[in-house]
């Protein structure tokens, strides 16, 4: 269970798990998982941490997108 998850748990907030079988060959957890669980790219997303020296920076995006910094 990843840290989210558990954090939804303890919070007593309903949610969903969706699994499917990773390949370990393929190039990005994202898209995989959009195509293995037929899911639209667009609606499927990636959560980024960045930092710089003093600050954390959190990004949302499409799965398949990129951050530009």
């Amino acid at each position: 269970m990843t840290p989210a998850c558990r954090l939804l748990k303890s919070n007593k907030i309903e949610f969903s798990i969706h699994e499917y079988e990773h390949d370990a060959n393929a190039k990005s957890f994202g898209l995989e998982a959009a195509e293995k669980l037929n899911l639209n790219v667009n609606e499927v997303f990636k959560t980024l941490l960045v930092t710089d020296e003093k600050k954390y920076f959190v990004a949302v995006i499409p799965v398949n997108h990129q951050l530009n910094l």
